[in-house]
């Protein structure tokens, strides 16, 4: 039997031939699925593939296929979705280092529940997981908000009222805040409150009059917009006792311990009408623009009176005069003073000088009469405005509005700090702590270039594009008005 075997094969290859054996043509098995949507992914199985990628060219239709894997007996690939293929049987031909062999696939309208089906079928096949549970149908049967009321007058109050199927004993937090879509900030809450489960229902109510109102908004006002009212339940969030005795999640599918995790719902209220919107915008835009225009006041007059003062910083050895060359470079350095006009006023200005020499009591009177008087003024009305209203449209505008006020305020305290500190005096404790402020900001740098940079901010978010301290904002120069 060898010799008649060996004898073939000669045989063969003299014929120029090769024996079944040892044939190299790629062939198609099966192809897994046969059909189904565009983009779905296919397997094919057979003979004569390739361990490389590269080897691999698959097309169905005039389309190139990804191809995902390749071996030997199998080639995973895509079926084209861009530009989509005509529904139907098509053609999909596989070419192995130019050998090619073909099979087919139907394409079919995509059946989404079929399709989401199959994906849970192919997880569970990899995975080995429970049966998947959709959360967002979890939190319809686990939690709803079935009222969301609110009132504006005589005291704004905001009633929320709901439905759970969560165990007694753990607590759902609730969120009442400004809804800001469309604007620059995400939603700004007001308050977070907690409701422990006691049964099916679950109840609360923030603000109202009384003294158990919680919180008190007694003289305040609600924005006209948009509200949202959150109520959430995180199981991260609850006592590892209250869980155990509950039993979670121990007791729980995975499918159900997923869906639990994070339970919430919201609901979005619209509160006064398009004129209230507009006539509070305009109000908000017109305090803004004059917090811009103040602070600028105050820090040019601090600037322009340090420079003053500053004289006698540079006082000849024999004390009489100064030394003007040095004391404009100084001044010049500051970015004060960078015209000859301006610079001959500041040098004009004698109020806290005696000679030469720095007059202390001067400058304390005016800083603690007038410039203390001016930014005080403007502290009050930008602290009126946000406790006038519950809440805030844009929090960032709110923020920045504080950083002007503050920024003036350190630097007035810096320079007086300087100034006594080179003349060895004592510092008065009312030029320190100021009571015409509430609680500054510390952390926020100082400077003008840091003043000017919040101060732009604040102006872009009003969508005005320049600020004038003499004039309106945007108000055209005149050789724009020819």
């Amino acid at each position: 039997m060898n010799r008649r075997l060996a004898a073939l094969v000669v045989s063969a290859l003299a014929l120029g031939s090769q024996p079944a054996w040892a044939e190299q043509t790629p062939k198609v098995k099966t192809i897994e699925p046969a059909k189904g949507p565009p983009g779905t992914n296919c397997v094919v199985n057979g003979v004569n593939f390739s361990d490389k990628k590269e080897d691999i060219e698959v097309t169905f239709g005039s389309a190139k296929c990804l191809v995902l894997e390749a071996t030997p007996e199998k080639i995973r690939f895509l079926i084209p979705s861009m530009p989509a293929p005509p529904m139907g049987k098509g053609k999909v031909e596989i070419k192995v280092k130019g050998e090619s062999c073909s099979t087919e696939f139907t394409v079919e309208k995509e059946d989404k529940q079929k399709e989401m089906a199959r994906r849970e079928a192919e997880r569970q096949k990899y995975e080995g997981a429970s049966v998947y549970e959709d959360p967002y149908k979890e939190n319809d049967k686990l939690l709803k908000i079935t009222k969301f009321e609110i009132t504006q007058a005589p005291v704004p109050m905001v009633v929320m009222e709901g439905e759970t199927e969560l165990p007694k004993g753990l607590f759902l937090t609730v969120a009442f805040g400004f809804n800001a879509a469309g604007n620059n900030e995400q939603n700004a809450q007001i308050v977070m409150d907690k409701v422990f489960v006691q049964g099916k229902t679950w109840k609360i109510t923030l603000g109202g009059a009384g003294p158990g109102a919680r919180p008190n908004w007694t003289g305040k006002y609600l924005l006209a917009g948009k509200y949202y009212a959150q109520v959430e339940f995180l199981m991260a969030k609850q006592s590892p006792l209250d869980l155990k005795r509950i039993g979670w999640p121990e007791k729980l599918t995975e499918g159900e311990r997923v869906a639990r995790e994070r339970v919430w719902k919201r609901e979005i209220k619209d509160v006064g009408a398009p004129e209230d919107l507009k006539k509070q915008d305009d109000e908000l835009r017109a305090h803004y623009v004059e917090l811009c225009r103040t602070t600028t006041d105050c820090l040019e007059q601090l600037d322009r009176a340090y420079c003053s003062a500053g004289k006698s910083y540079f006082k000849n050895a024999d004390g009489k005069g100064f030394n003007e060359d040095e004391w404009n470079a100084w001044v010049k350095q500051r970015g004060v003073g960078q015209t000859d006009e301006d610079l001959k006023k500041i040098k004009q200005d004698t109020r806290f000088n005696s000679g030469v020499s720095f007059n202390a009591d001067k400058w304390k009177e005016w800083v603690e009469g007038d410039f203390f008087k001016k930014l005080g003024e403007a502290y009050k009305n930008h602290d009126d405005l946000k406790k006038k209203y519950i809440g805030t449209r844009d929090q960032r505008v709110e923020v920045e509005g504080d950083y002007l006020l503050t920024i003036v305020l350190k630097l007035c305290q810096t320079y007086t700090s300087e100034i006594y500190t080179r003349f060895k005096l004592q510092i008065p404790d009312s030029m320190r702590a100021p009571k015409e402020f509430g609680q500054a900001v510390d952390s926020i740098p100082v400077s003008r270039q840091h003043f000017e940079g919040h101060r732009k901010l604040i102006l872009e978010r009003l969508g005005l594009s320049n600020f004038d301290p003499g004039k309106k904002p945007d108000a055209p120069k005149a050789d724009e008005k020819k």
